[in-house]
């Protein structure tokens, strides 16, 4: 029994073999995803299967924990998935990654027309030679949204799924001569209005956009119009005056989940972010020792003083992941069992890392 590994650009397809034939493999793809403003190599765990007459004999867990090991050698700061419940807690991942939901009547989407003359605006479909613009708007726009990944027009050819991987998509566009000012990407559907990514230049934009989803809807008699989206998105903050509903889900163990791979190199890599958020709190400097079953890491931010690291954490790495990218705060984190730290880490940590809403567009997800 052995596991190889065949490269396909920054797909790295993994197997366990067992008498020359692959019984249980998956893949780990190669992201950058963004903490804050910093850029983290993140290794995604997709395609997970084992053949079913192999199943239950801890051929997936083998592989799994084998390909950990692999992406500590390989380089990778974070590893990510959307799991299974009860599972994958069991390698070290912790839920990050809430689903978000808004829905909206149409009645009251359709007030919209009122705002931003909405008809004067040219609602068109996208061609292959808008996707470019289309990337770009995305990263200009995700630029700081902690979990979205880093798009590259090399890897990302279409929008190959919708609020799941048997939907198909449509979209719409608005552009000026200029370029491009905004986009949307739906569902393609006969019977629902279900809009999974939005992006704009402007919020000048959004009455037409939510005005063109008021239309689709009506054509298509369904009295309700759904957004995937965090509750911050500019997007969602606008339909809010029009009257919604948000659902937000989260897994007890599953959903959108990381674990730290390298924490060194993983703090090295946000460590500039650490110090935008401190100069923009007028921290003058602090020297941190974060500790967890990975190891010590040491972090010296600005101009600390010279008594030494007298502020400490210890947490196991699955509350580190959660802290890191804001998915649970300090005070909520220092009420679990075995977690320790100085007496005055609240402030400190609130200021280094504080809430935020995570989130990953559906059509990134592997």
């Amino acid at each position: 029994m052995k596991i190889r590994t065949r490269d396909e650009g920054r797909k790295h397809h993994r197997e366990l073999v067992m008498n020359k034939q692959a019984i249980s493999w998956l893949d780990v793809i190669d992201y950058q995803m963004r903490i804050g403003s910093a850029r983290v190599r993140m290794g995604g765990i997709g395609s997970v299967n084992t053949k079913p007459e192999y199943r239950m004999k801890g051929y997936a867990k083998r592989l799994l924990k084998d390909s950990i090991d692999y992406m500590v050698k390989e380089g990778y700061d974070v590893s990510g998935l959307f799991g299974i419940p009860d599972l994958y807690h069991k390698f070290g991942y912790s839920l990050c990654m809430p689903d978000y939901k808004l829905s909206m009547t149409t009645k009251n989407a359709e007030e919209s027309k009122k705002k931003g003359k909405a008809e004067q605006y040219k609602i068109k479909k996208f061609k292959k030679t808008d996707l470019k613009s289309i990337i770009d708007l995305y990263n200009e726009q995700s630029q700081n949204r902690t979990c979205s990944l880093v798009r590259y027009r090399k890897y990302f050819t279409r929008f190959i799924r919708g609020t799941n991987w048997e939907a198909d998509t449509d979209n719409l566009m608005i552009r000026n001569s200029k370029g491009l000012l905004a986009y949307a990407i739906l569902d393609k559907s006969d019977h629902h209005v279900n809009v999974v990514e939005v992006m704009s230049k402007s919020d000048r934009d959004f009455p037409a956009l939510l005005y063109e989803f008021a239309k689709m809807a009506i054509e298509r008699r369904c009295s309700q119009i759904n957004l995937y989206m965090p509750s911050d998105h500019p997007f969602a903050q606008y339909i809010q005056r029009y009257g919604c509903h948000l659902t937000v889900e989260y897994p007890k163990s599953g959903g959108g989940m990381l674990r730290i791979i390298n924490q060194n190199s993983l703090f090295e890599k946000i460590q500039p972010e650490l110090e935008k958020r401190m100069q923009k709190a007028n921290m003058q400097g602090v020297s941190l020792r974060i500790e967890t079953d990975l190891g010590e890491t040491r972090l010296c931010l600005g101009r600390p003083s010279r008594k030494g690291l007298k502020h400490f954490l210890v947490l196991p790495q699955q509350s580190l992941i959660q802290l890191v990218v804001g998915h649970r705060n300090i005070r909520d984190i220092l009420n679990d069992n075995g977690v320790r730290a100085s007496k005055d880490i609240e402030p400190i940590a609130d200021i280094l890392f504080p809430g935020a809403l995570p989130y990953m567009w559906l059509a990134d997800h592997f």
